[in-house]
């Protein structure tokens, strides 16, 4: 069992990579500033003690620091879309930029985060068949 932090865990990919990572028997921790994500989003999964979940945003070195603590792995998801940098183009710079920076960073000072997978790399590591709940969910 590893301890995992996922960045950006109460969003849409962010809560389907949690649950999987649940039933695979992994603790995870999810940070999440719940902008655009839900915990309604981690709750279907159920009640589980291997869950942690932090409120709070990446801009914030301090929550990072706290969140990537005694973690082996992050999966760093907590981005802005571009859709919403048209209308703030400096907040949304300052998330995806900033924000991966002092992931990056709390995650080097820790030193117990062996890897760190960036938004795009870390779809690619679902297996097809949370692929596929994550379509059937989307459907509803």
């Amino acid at each position: 069992m590893k301890r995992i932090l996922v960045t950006g865990g109460a969003g849409f990919i962010g809560s389907h990579l949690s649950h999987h990572l649940l039933a695979q028997g992994h603790a995870v921790t999810v940070l999440d500033d719940f902008s655009t994500g839900t915990l309604e989003r981690l709750e279907r999964a159920g009640p589980n003690d291997r869950l942690r979940v932090i409120e709070g945003s990446i801009l914030n070195p301090d929550v990072v620091a706290a969140a990537v603590q005694n973690c082996e792995m992050v999966y760093h998801l907590a981005v802005q879309c571009v859709r919403r940098s048209i209308g703030k183009p400096i907040a949304n710079h300052d998330i995806n930029a900033t924000g991966t920076l002092n992931m990056l960073e709390s995650a080097r000072r820790a030193k117990s985060a062996s890897s760190i997978v960036p938004h795009q790399r870390s779809m690619a590591t679902l297996r097809t068949d949370c692929w596929a709940r994550m379509r059937s969910s989307a459907s509803r």
